[in-house]
């Protein structure tokens, strides 16, 4: 029996109001909020008007970026509606944090300064440029000891967010969590959506008219619980998550595939998640942003996933009310429908005036309905990048069923590093034992020491592979991923790759086009004159281009950690595969060096001997499916473990949640820690092994690293220690391998593999 997991908090910060209830009461009522932006702009957008009056006295919290603000206000709503303490849950309580732009008006301002030659960073002000220090800020500030992360799949990534902690729950590795997202109205995001033709002349009307979106501005967060817990501590309980699904177009950067097979994929996912018929779902709340493609491919894709039930069910969009407000916006309108249904009204879509060419279905013209009760319902999100996620809540109980995976094994290695293209460049560079470091100058001017990879040769790969058009990030990561399942024997052929999803782990979720796309709009007034970089700066661009090159539609996500992160997106693919969503996924991550990187580094005193480049992709699977396809795994992962550091975000990690992620790991994998054979992912082998002792019992296993000769690259270097471990020859070879990371953004992890 797998376990149910109900909502029992939700909070929202938006233009409705200071709360959720303001909220439910716009979008029952139909009543658009959006306001103009200027007499001249002709463009309405949703912005928050009283941001402190939401705080509630959260101390100190107005010093951060203004979309963590977004984020404090909304999460303590959704906890204190939900009765819970954090704290008392120790490591059994985790937050999955969403964005779509992250700290973008820190970012503004940081590239005005640098573009006047004023730059200047603290290490403080590097951190409030990452999209990570949301979920690191409310992990300290709430006392949220499991696992954390931030997901930064764009406009879907609230969505997805609810659906890994929902997972994380389920499978019993999470009694409870604070899932949601956050996005602050910024003026380059808008100058992007109008370049991009996007925006529309007064407020939106999805499926109506004008055609085109209205921003907005949010917080939302919603408390996720194992409903046994909830219902002994007596809580009250909003609804249930009965399934989730995602999928990638695998079509194009920030068009949708305009057949709908993508969305329609992730909607079918969903509801084979939770075990239910498309003639079931009694109400769908709609990505609906307004815009021609999405509105008429959205409508496509409820027809293909849903049949002839689509045309009777009744569907309307939040955004009407609200404005799009990009990574919050799935978790703001799943909070507005759970209200609204709690109330017994169905919302009408604000400001319809009937629909539009291509939009056939029905659209819930004002005053709404009542709510159609004991029924599932459908919340669809989609974005750049081509990443689609939808849930499916309700009255439960959904499958009762375990459809949890058996064993994950390892089952290839793509690599692209400073030593060259491949494994064998990679084993050859670590056997000479020679330094790769080189220089290159900064945005600063200043010459650096760096570890450079080279430019991946997509001919040399495969007449098939493609990498033009990309940014260099996407052609290592997608050369890396190419490698990889290679190496697994997937072949090269569409139909052979369609359930077969990827993961992508980031340090700094900041792309090459971030810098290109501001360099621009500062240049010209705000004013953007090559709008087609602006799709490339979402961060999982990387992993669009990625799906699109390789054909890979299944499962998959962008999540941002800090360092670390690919062994940690790794364990996040593990946990997806063991919940039943895919039965293989390639899991990887990337580092690239751009000038405003390395500059940012030397200005915020960050000591690294030399940095590097680099991308690595594993193939993980159950280990059933393997067998069946008569594959040689690598190694079986045996257990996994994180742990949160709750300490202040500007103080070193701490020593206790990194020796906490490594006894949970050894725990799950029923395993003595003299069992260990060989530590790697360390990032400092002399502390972390001193703070491992307490673990070990005295001196731990000899650590494993490759950053001598290769650099150390903050994403992807625990995968290169990994895959040094595994590729060891003869007597070398190690039977058990312990990967652990601990990261500056909070979270530390753990995971125990055993080489077959």
């Amino acid at each position: 029996m797998r376990r149910r997991v109900v909502i029992t908090g939700v909070g929202v910060v938006s233009c409705a109001g200071k709360d959720a209830g303001h909220l439910a009461a716009a979008v029952a009522a139909a009543k658009s909020c959006l306001r103009p932006l200027g007499a001249e702009s002709g463009r309405h957008a949703g912005l928050v008007q009283d941001l402190p009056a939401a705080l509630d006295g959260l101390a100190g919290a107005s010093d951060q970026d203004r979309f963590v603000v977004l984020a404090l206000a909304a999460a303590g709503q959704a906890l204190r509606q939900a009765g819970l303490e954090p704290r008392l849950l120790g490591g059994r309580m985790g937050l999955v944090a969403a964005t779509c732009s992250g700290p973008m008006l820190s970012i503004e301002a940081h590239h005005a300064s640098a573009l006047a030659g004023a730059a200047s960073l603290s290490r403080a002000g590097r951190f409030a440029l990452s999209y990570a220090s949301a979920a690191r800020v409310l992990a300290a500030r709430f006392g949220i000891a499991g696992f954390s992360g931030t997901v930064t799949t764009a406009c879907s990534a609230s969505v997805g967010a609810l659906g890994i902690a929902c997972d994380f729950i389920r499978l019993g590795l999470l009694d409870a969590a604070l899932a949601g997202g956050s996005d602050a109205y910024s003026p380059s995001t808008q100058a992007g959506f109008d370049g991009l033709k996007a925006t529309c002349e007064g407020a939106c009307a999805p499926f109506s008219n004008p055609v085109g979106l209205s921003l907005g501005e949010a917080g939302a967060y919603i408390v996720l619980e194992e409903r046994g817990r909830a219902l002994e501590r007596g809580a009250a309980i909003l609804g249930e998550v009965l399934g989730f699904g995602t999928s990638n177009d695998a079509y194009h950067c920030s068009t949708p595939d305009p057949s709908g097979n993508g969305q329609g994929l992730a909607i079918r996912r969903a509801l084979d998640d939770a075990g239910i018929g498309p003639g079931e779902i009694g109400y769908i709340s709609a990505h609906g942003t307004g815009t021609l493609a999405n509105d008429k491919t959205e409508t496509r894709a409820l027809l293909k996933a849903l049949g002839d039930p689509a045309k009777s069910v009744p569907i309307s969009s939040a955004k009407a009310v609200t404005g799009h407000c990009l990574g919050a916006a799935g978790a703001l309108e799943t909070a507005a429908a759970l209200l609204c249904a709690r109330a017994g009204t169905l919302p009408a879509t604000a400001s319809f005036k009937g629909p539009r060419q291509g939009c056939t279905l029905d659209y819930v013209p004002a005053p709404g309905r009542p709510w159609p009760s004991g029924r599932p319902w459908l919340k669809n999100s989609f974005a750049f990048g081509g990443n689609n996620a939808a849930a499916v809540l309700g009255p439960g109980p959904g499958r009762s069923d375990d459809s949890s995976a058996d064993d994950i094994v390892v089952s290839a290695i793509g690599l692209v590093t400073p030593a060259g293209t491949g494994r064998d460049a990679f084993l050859a560079a670590l056997a000479a034992g020679v330094p790769l470091a080189g220089e290159r100058t900064d945005a600063g001017g200043c010459a650096r020491s760096i570890c450079a990879a080279p430019e991946p040769d997509a001919r040399a790969l495969s007449r098939r592979l493609d990498l033009r058009n990309m940014d260099a990030p996407s052609r290592l990561m997608t050369a890396a991923a190419h490698l990889a399942l290679a190496d697994a024997g997937i072949a090269e052929k569409r139909e052979e790759r369609a359930d077969a999803g990827f993961f992508l782990g980031l340090a700094t979720a900041s792309t090459p086009a971030e810098a290109d796309f501001l360099k621009d709009y500062f240049a010209h007034n705000g004013q953007v004159r090559h709008i087609m970089r602006y799709p490339f700066v979402v961060p999982n661009s990387i992993a669009g281009d990625v799906c699109r090159a390789l054909s890979l539609t299944g499962h998959n996500t962008t999540m941002c950690f800090g360092p670390g992160a690919g062994l940690i997106s790794l364990a996040a693919a593990a946990v997806a595969i063991r919940a039943g969503h895919s039965a293989l996924l390639v899991s990887g991550a990337v580092d690239f060096l751009t000038g405003r990187e390395l500059a940012d580094r030397r200005m915020a005193g960050e000591a690294c001997t030399a940095p590097a480049e680099a991308a690595a992709a594993f193939v993980l699977e159950s280990a059933r499916v393997a067998d069946r396809r008569c594959a040689r795994p690598l190694a079986r992962v045996l257990g996994m473990g994180w742990a949160t550091d709750t300490g202040d975000p500007m103080a070193l990690p701490s020593d206790g949640a990194f020796c906490a992620a490594v006894q949970d790991a050894l725990d799950r994998a029923r395993m003595a820690p003299g069992a260990v054979d060989v530590i790697c992912g360390l990032s400092d082998p002399e502390r972390d092994r001193e703070a491992l002792s307490s673990v070990f019992k005295g001196r731990p296993p000899a650590a494993l690293g490759v950053s001598p000769v290769l650099g150390e690259a903050d994403a992807c270097g625990a995968l290169l220690d990994l895959a040094w471990a595994l590729d060891r020859p003869g007597q070398d070879r190690p039977g058990v391998i312990l990967s652990a990371v601990r990261s500056q953004y909070g979270l530390n992890c753990a995971v125990v593999f055993g080489r077959l």
